[in-house]
């Protein structure tokens, strides 16, 4: 069946060659108006001239008919361009141009098994801004952490072909620049499109993604399918190092200098910054690249990538061991060895209950999580006072309500939640309600000071984050219970919730002996 297919197909690749290679006669002088400003608009010039050859035109209908159905039809719609995608994509048209050695039988069953695959593998990575980790590649169950190297990054966004094919989508840096930056790895494999079928469809575009620089103060930019990975990475603890060391009760004075963390990691540039009061710094997204496996479309290739100059975390450094220049990130997280293995298990533990409670949370009245997670997220992403105002909102939606003295009875349930002695509860009220009286003096436009709300916006991230994670742990205990996916009666709702913390922990033990043992007893 395929015999005439593979004539037809090296009959186009000599062709080719005799067209784009670097012995191809240049442009006639004489013909009009035919101006080429560089090799790269000539090789375009030269492959549509290509295209619209007999050979192209013969390669097409019998690709069209040797390989229609089951999945692409027989009609005409699509195949030239998917076929012309292909020799670009794959990168032989460029090769052909540069006299790189071009394998017939080998470039045929690359070109044979485009057309069989019905499903794409689409990767969308996330740049991490202000992390990096100890090891290159971390298994997170429903995705990756990757830290790519060259090689592999040039496989993924294909600078070259960019370039050449697509002047206005070229990645605007350097690839050094790209593989500086940790990963996470989202995979997916969506239906691929289906040749030969009329009606809507996506055209190979002559300009792809917009390449403009992103604002820095907003993350409206993010597409929204990310929204459920940030409102679970926002659960992690992500502390500096030096701020947890606060945590167990090391103190230092905020106005003294010491060596930066990232000094202490790379003692070859040492300089000194100022401490400040400890302030939440976490993951965020720097920017976004998108591919695919696919290369009879470029229908899933994008990216929105910001001006490199406006990261601060990059840093070039001389290795003394090869002696060369490398391109490092030193963002205030540091994740070592154990820290690694920490948020490894901890992700992988919070991937496996998400799924199931975000089916569920509309069935059960239990919106109020999906909300809070949302305001997480947000505040995670936010800096300021606006970061400490989202993160208040998170335990408002969690543990509010429309009772007088919100913020004590506020404090109260946080305390509740959160402390396990008596000792702890009180400390813990006395703080929320510290954080609740700044939010209430931002919320009512009183001036407060530059400096002094970094330990605020901390405390009020903590009790967001841990609250967050006490309902997604809670819950899916709660789910443990269902039997075969049969509906629980008895789940309770978030009015249940803040009965029962407000009730105490003392009255709820002899509730829960009353009911037990005279609930027959016990009026209706």
């Amino acid at each position: 069946m395929n015999g005439e297919l593979f004539s037809a197909f090296c009959t186009y690749l000599t062709t080719a060659r005799e067209l784009l290679g670097p012995s191809a006669p240049p442009p006639r002088t004489g013909e009009a108006l035919t101006l080429v400003r560089d090799s790269d608009e000539r090789l375009r010039k030269l492959v549509r001239d290509l295209e619209d050859r007999p050979e192209f035109t013969r390669l097409v209908e019998l690709t069209r008919g040797n390989l229609a159905g089951p999945y692409h039809s027989a009609g005409q719609t699509g195949w030239s361009f998917a076929i012309s995608d292909f020799f670009v994509r794959s990168g032989l048209y460029i090769d052909i141009s540069k006299g790189r050695d071009v394998p017939e039988h080998e470039a045929f069953q690359a070109y044979l098994s485009e057309f069989q695959k019905t499903r794409v593998r689409l990767t969308t990575l996330v740049a991490i801004e202000n992390v990096s980790f100890a090891s290159d590649s971390i298994d997170c169950g429903t995705f990756q952490i990757k830290h790519f190297t060259q090689e592999e990054m040039t496989a993924l966004v294909c600078p070259e072909v960019r370039e050449v094919f697509f002047p206005s989508d070229v990645l605007g840096c350097d690839l050094t620049e790209l593989g500086a930056f940790w990963y996470v790895q989202l995979e997916e494999e969506p239906p691929a499109d289906r040749l030969g079928v009329d009606g809507p469809r996506v055209l190979r575009p002559d300009v792809f993604g917009s390449g403009k620089p992103l604002p820095t103060d907003s993350y409206e930019w993010i597409p929204a399918q990310l929204n459920p990975l940030l409102e679970h990475l926002s659960l992690f603890d992500w502390q500096p190092t030096e701020w947890k060391e606060l945590d167990s009760g090391t103190t230092r004075d905020p106005g003294h200098e010491e060596d930066c963390a990232w000094c202490r990691r790379h003692s070859d540039k040492p300089h000194k910054k100022p401490i400040h009061e400890p302030v939440w710094k976490g993951l965020r997204p720097a920017f976004v690249l998108r591919c695919s496996d696919k290369w009879l479309s470029w229908r899933f290739l994008g990216y929105t990538l910001p001006d490199m100059d406006q990261f601060d975390c990059l840093e070039w450094v001389d290795e003394e061991e090869t002696g060369e220049t490398k391109l490092e990130l030193y963002g205030d997280i540091h994740l070592d060895e154990a820290g690694t293995k920490e948020f490894a298990e901890f992700v992988r533990e919070t991937g496996r209950l998400l799924p199931a409670l975000r089916s569920r949370t509309q069935e059960y009245s239990w919106g109020f999580l999906d909300r809070a997670l949302q305001l997480l997220a947000h505040g995670s992403l936010s800096d300021g006072y606006e970061q400490l105002l989202q993160h208040v909102n998170v335990v408002e939606t969690l543990l509010g309500g429309e009772e007088r003295g919100l913020s004590g009875r506020l404090g109260k349930r946080v305390a509740s939640l959160l402390g396990d002695t008596k000792a702890q509860r009180k400390k813990l009220k006395e703080e929320f309600e510290v954080v609740y009286g700044v939010r209430s003096k931002l919320v009512h436009g009183e001036q407060l000071p530059a400096t002094g709300l970094e330990g605020h916006i901390r405390s009020a991230r903590r009790f967001a984050r841990e609250s967050c994670l006490w309902f997604v742990r809670f819950l899916s205990e709660v789910l443990g219970h269902e039997e075969e996916g049969r509906h629980l009666d008895w789940a309770p709702t978030r009015e249940d919730f803040l009965a029962a913390i407000d009730t105490g922990r003392t009255t709820r033990a002899r509730l829960a002996k009353l009911f037990e043992e005279m609930q027959d007893n016990l009026p209706a």
